[in-house]
């Protein structure tokens, strides 16, 4: 039979924790996060300021397209419709 070890002259070493982790380097994701608050803000400026723009110039293509509309119903023969079927294209222009 094997003497009784006793646990308290065990050749033991004290138990060691890890280092708290740091704050620096941020984790994948707090960067991803980072990113997407600078981009999609930019991104949605820059779309908004695209829509402006374009609606400014829906607005002149339509009074441009009454304006040809009205040119040449003063000019046409009212049972001849062809002066505006070439207009009838710029409809979904």
């Amino acid at each position: 039979m094997k003497p009784a070890l006793d646990p308290l002259n065990l050749p033991l070493r004290d138990i060691h924790l890890p280092p708290a982790p740091s704050w620096w380097p941020p984790a994948p994701g707090w960067w991803l996060l980072g990113v997407a608050l600078i981009v999609l803000p930019t991104l949605a400026l820059l779309a908004w300021q695209r829509h402006r723009r374009g609606r400014l110039r829906r607005a002149a293509l339509a009074e441009r397209y009454l304006a040809r509309i009205a040119a040449a119903a003063d000019l046409a023969d009212p049972a001849d419709p062809s002066p505006f079927l070439p207009l009838a294209n710029e409809i979904d222009a």
